[in-house]
């Protein structure tokens, strides 16, 4: 359906190609090719919102029993990540500078060498 009206392949084809672009798709061809991206794209969609409607109930049923995941942290925009690299002020987990500088170093341990270790062996 675009605008109340039923798409088919009778459609016209600058109708067909108008829903095309609306849906960000290749306008180029003819129109069984047109037709047939388009039950391409719609399945592709209808895909999509019955495992978004899925994944909200699971979510919604993971909730009510206590189980709440982590959330997953917003991508900044280019405009915020630019800002954000003049002084990597606050600390931001996207940042992979600001991650690699809160880590702990690796602890450097001595090595006890024992009396049947050689540092250089004899062929």
């Amino acid at each position: 359906m675009v605008n109340e009206e039923g798409l088919t392949i009778d459609s016209s084809f600058g109708f067909l190609r108008a829903a095309a672009e609306f849906l960000g798709i290749s306008k180029d061809g003819s129109k069984e090719v047109i037709w047939s991206r388009l039950n391409q794209k719609v399945k592709i969609l209808e895909h999509e919102q019955l495992f978004l409607a899925f994944n909200q109930l699971c979510n919604d049923e993971q909730w009510k029993l206590g189980l709440a995941g982590q959330s997953i942290p917003r991508a900044p925009s280019p405009e915020e990540a630019a800002l954000h690299e003049f002084s990597h002020l606050p600390y931001r987990d996207c940042c992979p500078y600001c991650v690699s500088c809160k880590g702990k170093q690796d602890p450097q341990r001595p090595v006890e060498f024992s009396a049947d270790d050689t540092l250089c062996s004899e062929h």
